[in-house]
């Protein structure tokens, strides 16, 4: 087997392999109702062997050569010596880029396979590489191998970023988006308890047992392919169902579904009494949940429900939630440091304060000077610090419709800011509403 294209871009793999044909030929023979159970003497005797079991799916096995199962075996090994020898994991699973290639080959071989008996429609190549940009972000014509490494790193730790590359196959049209560093794609059937080189309990994968490859650890594997280039519908709801965090490697922002359930998920986790709530405690899985339009969509939608809702009779509290965690979040973070490289979070606060402004401008008549006021002045005011705004106007304030009101209301309170006293005249957003009119 030989690897014809090596292209690492900005954690991305893009592999494309060619098998020597007649093993594939003769893989695809013991792939067969025949040799399911076992493997003839006479694919033995060619050097293909019924090695590798799938467990925990579906009753198949996928047929690897001597050589093959070998590579796996070795890499197996070394990995047992770190731990045995206690080294730094830094080290990881290969030692050079061509041992990476040849395990990431067997890899998606055996996926492919898996893959197939799940229903796979293999997309057409121009197909496939739209949707890896769509959903990833990146031009596969723009791929490089070494640009965007960190050249300053050692060999080892160069390894260990290519390690945990997410891996694209060109010729078998399908991805694995897992790192699997620590959680490998192939495993074995039998375990040893042994201890370490410091005398610690330590469980080690028995090499001489069979080759397996455990359905459990790989169904988020089967259901993202299946999803992201099938589009099946039964696979999403298996993966907002059994894994929402998938969408948070992808660019799928915009799918209502998944932000009802991510936003739903985060408001339960957070108690009702959140006036305290810390929101730097899960900085991380916050930021996945407030991106793309969709999900201020929601949160507008949400609130103006809610204060249609407390307008209607007073004695109700307004279930405001979502808004506060959202501007929480923003305030927390808009007075650190921020630069050319944090765009997204600028648009965000841009994009929040046009919603603060509209909610405001619609419910008017019922408090024509706000809902979300803090101490007084607007909290777009609060969040369109200088650098924030130094950063939105070169932007041209990200192309959002009616920015010029939210530009008015923090200009108000620029002139107005009370800095501590009570002498504040809030802004009336009723004066917007005579604008348009």
């Amino acid at each position: 087997m030989k690897t014809v294209i090596k292209e690492v871009m900005m954690g991305l793999l893009l592999v494309s392999c060619v098998e020597n044909a007649s093993v594939r030929e003769e893989s695809q023979v013991c792939g067969t109702e025949v040799h399911n159970e076992q493997c003839v003497d006479s694919l033995y005797d060619s050097g293909v062997e019924c090695n590798v079991k799938v467990i925990n799916g579906l009753d198949m096995r996928c047929f690897l050569s001597q050589e093959e199962k070998n590579t796996i075996r070795k890499r197996e090994s070394k990995f047992n010596h770190v731990l045995l020898e206690n080294i730094d994991v830094i080290e990881q699973y290969t030692y050079s880029f061509e041992d990476y290639e040849r395990i990431t080959s067997l890899e998606l071989k055996v996926f492919n396979e898996v893959l197939m008996r799940y229903g796979y429609k293999t997309p057409s190549e121009d197909d496939f590489l739209e949707r890896i940009k769509r959903h990833l972000g990146v031009n596969p014509d723009q791929f490089y191998f070494s640009e965007f490494y960190p050249h300053n790193l050692s060999f080892a730790e160069d390894l260990y970023i290519v390690e945990r590359c997410m891996k694209i196959s060109t010729k078998y049209r399908l991805a694995l988006f897992t790192h699997y560093s620590f959680n490998t794609f192939f495993s074995f059937e039998r375990k040893i308890d042994t201890i370490d080189a410091y005398g610690l309990d330590v469980t080690i994968h028995d090499v001489n047992s069979d080759i397996v490859v455990d359905i459990k650890r790989i169904e988020t594997e089967i259901y993202a392919n299946l999803f992201l280039f099938n589009d099946s519908k039964s696979a999403k709801v298996w993966l907002i169902n059994n894994d929402l965090q998938f969408f948070d490697e992808i660019r799928h922002y915009e799918d209502r579904e998944v932000n009802e359930r991510k936003l739903s998920n985060y408001l339960a986790e957070v108690p009702n009494e959140y006036d305290d709530y810390d929101v730097s405690l899960h900085v991380n899985e916050i930021r996945s949940v407030w991106k793309g339009q969709d999900i201020l969509n929601l949160v507008y939608e949400k609130t103006d429900s809610a204060i249609v809702a407390y307008e209607e009779d007073k004695k109700r509290k307004m279930d405001i939630k979502a808004f506060d965690l959202l501007a929480m979040y923003l305030l927390r973070y808009c007075g650190k440091r921020i630069n050319e490289y944090e765009m997204d979070f600028v648009e965000l606060i841009c994009r929040f304060a046009k919603m603060e402004v509209s909610l405001n401008k619609k419910h008017a008549k019922e408090e024509c000077h706000g809902y979300f006021n803090v101490e007084g002045t607007s909290i777009s005011y609060n969040l369109l610090n200088d650098k924030v705004m130094e950063f939105a106007k070169e932007e041209n304030y990200f192309g959002i419709e009616g920015f010029d009101e939210v530009l008015k209301v923090v200009e108000w309170d620029r002139v107005h800011d009370p800095r501590g006293s009570n002498e504040y005249e809030p802004f009336d957003y009723r004066t917007l509403n005579d604008c348009s009119e």
